[in-house]
C-alpha cells in the first residue's frame, strides 16, 4: 500500500502484512519523524495519483470524501453554530474549503491526514484552553518547514484583536474578537500577505549568508 506523509509529503510504500484488516497502526515517516495513525478497512479504492494507480487508505471517521488535492483548505474548531455560519461567509470569501469539526481527537486526525492551509481555534473551545488543546500540542511539534505554510487563528469574546504580543504567546498568527469577525477577510489576507513576504525576505537573506 502506498500512502503520502503529510509532514513533508514523502510517498512511502507499506507492506499490506504491515497494515492488518480493521487493527489501527501507528507509522513513522522515516524522513521527518511525522507519526500516521492509520486503519485500513475491507473497502479500498483505487485512485489515480500522477499517472500511478495507489490503494486509498480509509481512516475511521477520519476520511473527507469531497477533499481534492490542490484545494485550499481551512479546519476550523468551534462549538456555536451562529459562529460557523459567520466564518463560513468569510472564509469561503478568500477562496478556502472550510471544514468544520467539533470533535477535538477527530479533528486532530484530520490534521495528520490532510493538509489545511487555514486553522481557526476557539479560545477556550468546550472549557478546554489553547494551551491544553490537542489540536495546538500537535501544530506545536510540527518542523517549521510544515508549520509556517499554516496560518493559525484563535478567536474569542475575551481576546483584543490583532494584538501581536497574545497571538505570539499562544503561538498563532492572529488573534480575533468574535465581535471583530466582520473584519476577519481583511485581516487574514493581510496576514498572509505579510507572512509570506517576511519569510520570502528571510530564505532570501538566508541563501545570501549562505545558510541554506
Amino acid at each position: 500500500m502506498k500512502i503520502q506523509c503529510r509532514g513533508c509529503n514523502t510517498r512511502l510504500e507499506i507492506p499490506d502484512e504491515r497494515l492488518p484488516l480493521g487493527k489501527k497502526v501507528i507509522l513513522q515517516c522515516p524522513k521527518c519523524g511525522e507519526r500516521m495513525s492509520v486503519i485500513r478497512e475491507d473497502k479500498t479504492a483505487q485512485v489515480e495519483v500522477h499517472g500511478e494507480t495507489q490503494q486509498r487508505v480509509y481512516l475511521k471517521g477520519v476520511e473527507i470524501p469531497e477533499y481534492e488535492e490542490g484545494n485550499r483548505y481551512a479546519l476550523v474548531i468551534v462549538d456555536s453554530e451562529e459562529l460557523k455560519g459567520q466564518l463560513m461567509k468569510e472564509i469561503t470569501s478568500l477562496a478556502y474549503r472550510p471544514h468544520f469539526e467539533d470533535n477535538l481527537e477527530i479533528a486532530l486526525e484530520k490534521l495528520k491526514a490532510y493538509k489545511f492551509d487555514l486553522l481557526v481555534l476557539q479560545e477556550p473551545f468546550r472549557g478546554i484552553s489553547l494551551i491544553s488543546n490537542p489540536v495546538m500540542e500537535y501544530i506545536n511539534q510540527l518542523n517549521m518547514i510544515v508549520r509556517r505554510e499554516m496560518y493559525i487563528i484563535a478567536i474569542s469574546d475575551g481576546l483584543k484583536t490583532s494584538d501581536p504580543m497574545i497571538a505570539y504567546s499562544m503561538s498563532v498568527e492572529l488573534v480575533l474578537n468574535i465581535k471583530d469577525l466582520d473584519r476577519f477577510s481583511k485581516l487574514v489576507s493581510d496576514g498572509i500577505k505579510n507572512k509570506q513576504s517576511f519569510y520570502r525576505a528571510f530564505l532570501e537573506t538566508m541563501k545570501e549568508l549562505k545558510k541554506i
